[in-house]
């Protein structure tokens, strides 16, 4: 993916290419980030400017990763419950399927936060591919 020409963060360019977003709601949004320690897709979001789901597809866009419908997608019960609860809500995450490769495919809702990848990857005990997902 190439760098967003716009000054704007790349998920607010990415917000606003799609059309999800206005200038003045991404300006807005950003001056609420300065001093905060909130993330932009979570002002974004609490102002009610988008949805969960357009943050995580963008999201997922980024870091070049699959996106995740966790509503429409079938997840397979093997594969889920691979990961127990307790992990699964500690890192937002639930194993979706198990791929042709042998990997398993783990829908996060934050694909920039890899702070549990390893204990996800111990737990499950197989290689893991990440998806971006929205519930």
């Amino acid at each position: 993916m190439e760098a967003a020409p716009h000054p704007w963060p790349a998920l607010g360019a990415l917000l606003l290419r799609d059309g999800a977003l206005t200038v003045e709601q991404l300006e807005e949004a950003l001056r609420e980030k300065e001093g905060s320690s909130k993330r932009l897709g979570e002002i974004l979001v609490d102002r009610g400017f988008v949805t969960p789901t357009q943050v995580s597809r963008v999201l997922a866009e980024q870091h070049e990763l699959p996106f995740v419908d966790l509503v429409r997608d079938p997840v397979d019960p093997g594969a889920a419950g691979l990961l127990s609860e307790e992990l699964a809500r500690r890192y937002g995450a639930i194993p979706v399927s198990f791929l042709a490769d042998g990997a398993v495919l783990v829908a996060v809702a934050d694909p920039t936060d890899v702070v549990g990848s390893d204990d996800r990857r111990r737990a499950v005990g197989a290689p893991l591919r990440g998806g971006g997902a929205a519930a």
